[in-house]
């Protein structure tokens, strides 16, 4: 188990959740979740978004299809005195009987690649944006 603070918040990864990357934590640095915000954070892993969206007072629904994520979200906000409410699940479907939410977040699956550079591969169906089309999983 690893301990790290973040945003003036103390995490705790939990065996079989990836400690956030660089990506992860620049994407973190510029949330902009305001208070009464409903937010939507996709993929949670260890929850830091999540954490960081409802410290800022933005109401938090968090999913990740990985239940050690789920449960390790859920410890991270109550360790951080936040209510979050961690779902399990792919992508949007763990909220499709939630209230509206105002935004929603999400640290892309893959990276834009230029054909050039090797193989096509379809987006996961869960992903849209300027970020769908050629991916790299690396």
């Amino acid at each position: 188990m690893l301990f790290f603070v973040y945003g003036g918040c103390t995490f705790r990864l939990d065996p079989g959740v990836q400690p956030p990357k660089a990506g992860s934590l620049l994407f973190c640095r510029h949330l902009g979740a305001r208070p009464g915000e409903r937010v939507l954070d996709l993929g949670s892993g260890a929850g830091v978004a999540a954490v960081l969206a409802a410290r800022a007072g933005a109401r938090v629904v968090a999913t990740d299809i990985r239940p050690e994520a789920v449960a390790c979200t859920r410890a991270n906000a109550a360790r951080n005195g936040v209510s979050v409410d961690a779902r399990e699940g792919d992508g949007f479907a763990p909220c499709e009987s939630s209230p509206s939410i105002s935004s929603a977040r999400a640290r892309p699956r893959c990276r834009p690649r230029p054909a050039s550079i090797g193989t096509t591969r379809r987006p996961p169906p869960t992903m849209a944006g300027p970020t769908a089309g050629r991916c790299s999983s690396g």
